[in-house]
């Protein structure tokens, strides 16, 4: 088994960084427990959701590092990129609507909409994967193989 890291894309350690960077901002709430309120618990979501999306996107990593090649590993890794990449996007939506309603009212509790949020945010990533997947899934049985010239 050779390792080859010739073959890293610069995206890929585009990715190796975000990992990084979300671990650094995950243990910082971890060890610094006034952060632990809203709204800057939006931002670990967020740094959670880039985590599992970046290990996700990392798998291709590991299947060039030691040459694998695998359906299941590119299967998973569509499956995790896809949600949590809609996920990250939903929270950084969530992160939007929160600052507006605190910026027209700066009294407002928005606190109370905790529940919506984590209800629109695993939802709707749920939803849009899934109808990707079964698009993506649809469009693979549908193909003509072409005969060789």
């Amino acid at each position: 088994m050779v390792l080859n890291f010739g073959d890293i894309v610069p995206m890929d350690w585009v990715n190796l960084v975000a990992t990084l960077f979300s671990i650094f901002i995950i243990v910082l709430f971890l060890l610094h427990p006034p952060l632990y309120r809203h709204p800057t618990i939006i931002v670990l979501y967020t740094a959670i959701c880039t985590l599992i999306y970046s290990l996700s996107s990392d798998i291709d990593i590991i299947a060039t590092l030691f040459s694998l090649d695998s359906s299941i590993l590119c299967w998973s890794e569509a499956i995790l990129s896809i949600y949590f990449l809609y996920a990250l996007l939903s929270w950084n939506v969530i992160f939007c609507i929160d600052l507006f309603i605190v910026l027209r009212n700066p009294f407002a509790d928005t606190n109370k909409y905790k529940t919506f949020y984590h209800i629109y945010v695993w939802s709707i990533s749920l939803l849009i994967s899934v109808l990707e997947v079964a698009i993506q899934l649809l469009h693979d049985s549908t193909e003509v193989p072409t005969e060789p010239d």
